[in-house]
């Protein structure tokens, strides 16, 4: 087992008088108990949620860098009318990172411990934005031996995200899911969940390369919200016995630039073909009416 005194960790502070600073501090790694482990870190993503603890409220916009090497330090000034949402913090140096992955360097006394020396892990629990990891042998993944710290850096965040939307939709009766931020590592992960247990989805994306992305994997329904025919994307429709028919309701977006007037009249006769006259009505005023008691 390797000897370990120190290790480099990435910490935010933000002091009081208002000024976000992000340094590498070199920190004590403490000798593993019974059932934990000392991993060295090799790799970690940035989920949303990490950023919110990494940057705080700072406007990043004045962000400055200066020093060099180890002694670096990135500093960003918090605007005053946030302070308040960061009194919690204040003062207090805080690791970051929510999860990651790597090699055990070093391990407690326990069976379980000892068998994970050498081995690739994945792992979650804070303070991942650093060089050497002390962690419960519980917290940990154990990667297949054909897996890189990469593949398994992000494997507890997002796909228990993924899996938690997929709980939410069965628990609440319903049958399929709308995802808006599609492309990302979360939305892929989502899109295979989907495909694998038959579950509609209707991936929104940004672009043509993120719709193109997404129909590689896949994805039966993609429609793109960057398109300058998005109003006229009949993804909606075709959805119809998914999401319900009293619950979709359309609209020209007059008078934003991706508007169907004039030629809206002519547009949804077309589109609505398919519908029934009741289902046609429903759609185009009826159930926009109900959902605001004007009817």
């Amino acid at each position: 087992m390797e000897e370990i005194g120190t290790g480099l960790q990435l910490r935010s502070l933000i002091t009081g008088d208002g000024l976000l600073k992000l340094s590498l501090d070199e920190v004590a790694i403490p000798e593993p108990a019974a059932d934990e482990i000392v991993v060295r870190v090799l790799a970690s993503p940035i989920n949303p949620s990490d950023l919110g603890l990494l940057l705080g409220a700072a406007d990043m916009t004045t962000a400055r860098t200066t020093g060099e090497g180890r002694d670096i330090m990135v500093t960003a000034t918090v605007p005053q009318a946030m302070m308040r949402a960061m009194a919690g913090r204040v003062g207090e140096p805080m690791p970051v990172g929510n999860e990651g992955a790597g090699v055990v360097v070093k391990a407690g006394t326990s069976a379980a411990a000892q068998a994970l020396l050498g081995k690739g892990v994945a792992m979650i629990g804070g303070a991942m934005y650093a060089q050497y990891r002390c962690i419960k042998v519980a917290d940990c993944l154990v990667l297949p031996a054909d897996a890189t710290p990469a593949d398994g850096a992000s494997a507890f965040v997002n796909p228990l995200t993924a899996l938690g939307m997929v709980e939410t939709m069965r628990r609440e009766g319903h049958t399929a899911l709308v995802h808006t931020a599609a492309a990302s590592n979360l939305g892929q992960m989502l899109n295979r969940i989907c495909l694998k247990d038959g579950i509609g989805l209707v991936n929104i994306v940004r672009s043509d390369d993120q719709a193109a992305l997404l129909r590689g994997i896949g994805a039966a329904h993609v429609c793109n919200s960057g398109s300058a025919t998005f109003m006229e994307d009949p993804v909606g429709l075709r959805e119809r016995h998914h999401i319900g028919i009293d619950n979709i309701m359309w609209a020209s977006d007059y008078p934003h630039s991706e508007t169907t007037w004039p030629n809206s009249k002519a547009l949804t006769d077309e589109w609505f073909t398919p519908l029934g006259e009741d289902d046609k009505r429903k759609v185009l005023w009826e159930n926009a009416a109900r959902l605001y008691d004007l009817i």
